[in-house]
């Protein structure tokens, strides 16, 4: 009985590591703050991590900003990178987090992947068509289920 119980906590240790092998917990960010055009707050959550993206041939650290929208809007997460002026849906949605308390965790490198919203080129209609990044805040225009909180979002640094 001992032996049994013995293999099988080896098999599940071996299956979580596999599982979780690459996963990242991400950090929770909160040096923003995400409003409409009338400084109405919107509910959503933030979290960064860096990721290690080849930009021109070199490796470099890029600080990503991901925004989780409150559960009852089924919007996948957003990416938001400030130096490169960048703004887009996750691939893969939340399946590929998982939410526990206040934590996340990515479960892949799979969820570095995103889809521009501006982009013409996957969207006959990107869902954003005005942003703006500036020093202290990121302004674009709000899609789908956001528009319910305005026609613009608001990334403002507290």
């Amino acid at each position: 009985m001992k032996k049994i119980f013995f293999l099988s906590l080896i098999l599940i240790a071996a299956l979580s590591f596999f599982y979780f092998k690459d996963a990242i917990l991400l950090v929770k960010e909160e040096n923003y703050a995400i409003v409409n055009e009338t400084n109405r707050k919107i509910p959503a959550t933030f979290y960064s991590k860096n990721v290690v993206v080849d930009v021109g041939g070199k490796a470099e650290s890029v600080y990503e900003i991901l925004i989780f929208f409150d559960e009852e809007q089924e919007l996948n997460p957003i990416v938001i990178i400030p130096k490169y002026k960048l703004i887009g849906l996750v691939e893969g949605g939340r399946r590929g987090f998982i939410k526990f308390g206040s934590n996340v965790l990515q479960l892949s490198d799979d969820s570095n992947k995103f889809n521009m919203l501006n982009d013409t080129a996957f969207f006959d209609d990107p869902p954003i068509k005005q942003m703006r990044f500036d020093h202290d805040y990121i302004v674009f225009n709000t899609f789908k289920g956001l528009k319910k909180y305005g026609a613009t979002i608001i990334l403002r640094k507290q």
